[in-house]
């Protein structure tokens, strides 16, 4: 099942012109047994399957592909501030991507927080193409055991939050520039198996879908018809 909760707000600036914010709550448990929403772009800087080898069966979604760096991601939701979380098994790595901005067809600048069967907890940055890991240990993952992962990502410092199995772990300040994006899952070295994904955001900028014009132009309206009352009433 999948869910989609967006809640629309007109921010009143001091000039008196409005701009459309919203808080949004996805949440997919994969058991309508289909992938749509999400993207799996090439996985950046390797030279191996594009994005990994996707699917979604028994409600979860599988990545199959034994290579590394393999991205799954909530397609056209752009986020800077967020809270992300997922269940997560794999005898390889797997885990959560942040701020994913795809650059050209190989290259991408993201922020990954994974597990690693053996390595315990890893922070993987991927900046103008250079790479860097960093290793914080733990404990290492059972072979095909769930564990549950959350990241709660800061845009203004860099900073990320880590959670395992509900209990704060550490937290790791990144050095990326690059806060704003798309957000998803990240796997490799193994078939990795995904559950009860949420994101939850209130600091995402909305470009509005067809769909959904109408109602931009009235919050819009209302913005810009606030700030011209303002405007009056100060004269």
């Amino acid at each position: 099942m999948k869910r989609l909760i967006v809640c629309l707000a007109v921010v009143i600036a001091v000039c008196g012109f409005g701009q459309a914010k919203a808080a949004y709550e996805f949440f997919d448990d994969f058991n309508d047994g289909i992938a749509d929403g999400w993207v799996f772009p090439y996985n950046s800087g390797m030279t191996q399957f594009p994005g990994g080898d996707w699917s979604v069966e028994n409600g979860t979604l599988v990545q199959h592909f034994a290579g590394d760096g393999n991205n799954g991601l909530v397609d056209n939701l752009l986020l800077s501030n967020q809270v992300i979380e997922t269940q997560a098994r794999t005898i390889g790595y797997a885990g959560i991507v942040v701020w994913y901005q795809q650059v050209d067809e190989t290259l991408a600048n993201y922020v990954a927080v994974s597990r690693n069967s053996i390595l315990g907890l890893w922070v993987h940055e991927h900046i103008d193409g250079h790479a860097t890991t960093y290793y914080y240990g733990g404990p290492a993952i059972a072979d095909g055991a769930w564990y549950d992962l959350k990241v709660e990502a800061d845009s203004a410092t860099g900073s990320m939050a880590v959670y395992l199995d509900g209990a704060y772990v550490l937290t790791h300040v990144g050095s990326t520039p690059y806060r704003t994006g798309l957000s998803g899952l990240y796997s490799g070295n193994a078939v990795t198996y995904f559950d009860n994904f949420r994101l939850t955001s209130d600091d995402a900028a909305v470009v509005p879908e067809a769909s959904s014009l109408a109602i931009w132009s009235v919050l819009s309206m209302v913005g810009v018809g606030y700030g011209w009352w303002r405007k009056r009433k100060a004269a």
